[in-house]
């Protein structure tokens, strides 16, 4: 019986499958909120406004994810809650530029689930690995999970490492926003910056990583069929 995990297609199939998630959930949080934000910028409004304008954009997903699969998404809600919490904080101190610090919560809260996955059950990158390394094979992806001290190593190294980026991510916001005498404008945009290097270096890490994995796989297979 063939191994799909060795097969050349079905690594293309996964990085496509990537693209294919990716690309639309940084456009809609990265490039979307900084289109509105700008364009009611132009338009006249405050940073305040404009700020709730581009944060509001978290709503719309919210409602186009609930619409099309029927069920609130987790984590789009849980973006719109913070952006919602943000707003409020904003308005009670005068401060506009919370509102776009508070995407730095969310980032740490991120790099807390990928640390603790680490102590409870198995971590993040596990799951994630499982869906886009194993080409297609996730039965074969548990048993060399299980039999591969190696595999569990390299995935918990990339789990931590992840959860790394996303605490300095969330750390390094703080001073760009309040310390560099940006504008509220100008501070939107370097948010945003700083969230494309977290992009960038996640999929550093990744690409880094997950050669050793996608090695671990074909040894796998290969003894599978010695």
């Amino acid at each position: 019986m063939s191994s799909p995990v060795n097969k050349t297609g079905s690594s293309q199939l996964g990085r496509s499958g990537v693209l294919r998630k990716v690309l639309p959930l940084l456009l809609a949080d990265v490039v979307l909120p900084v289109v509105v934000y700008f364009a009611l910028h132009l338009q006249g409004q405050s940073d305040m406004i404009a700020l709730s304008g581009a944060g509001a954009t978290s709503l719309v997903r919210l409602v186009v994810s609930a619409v099309r699969n029927r069920r609130i998404d987790g984590l789009a809600a849980f973006v719109f809650l913070l952006f919602v919490a943000g707003l409020v904080a904003s308005l009670l101190v005068g401060d506009p530029r919370l509102v776009i610090v508070k995407d730095s919560a969310f980032s740490a809260a991120i790099g807390v689930g990928f640390l603790g996955s680490l102590l409870i059950g198995r971590p993040v990158m596990y799951f994630v690995s499982r869906w886009f390394i194993s080409g297609g094979d996730p039965v074969r992806w548990d048993a060399l999970w299980q039999r591969s001290p190696s595999l569990r190593k390299k995935v918990r190294t990339m789990t931590a490492a992840c959860a790394v980026l996303f605490f300095a991510e969330a750390i390094v916001r703080v001073p760009v926003v309040y310390s560099m005498n940006l504008s509220v404008s100008q501070a939107e945009g370097a948010s945003k910056f700083v969230t494309l290097g977290l992009i960038v270096a996640l999929g550093v890490v990744g690409r880094t990583l997950g050669r050793g994995i996608r090695k671990d796989i074909k040894e796998f297979g290969q003894q599978a069929h010695g």
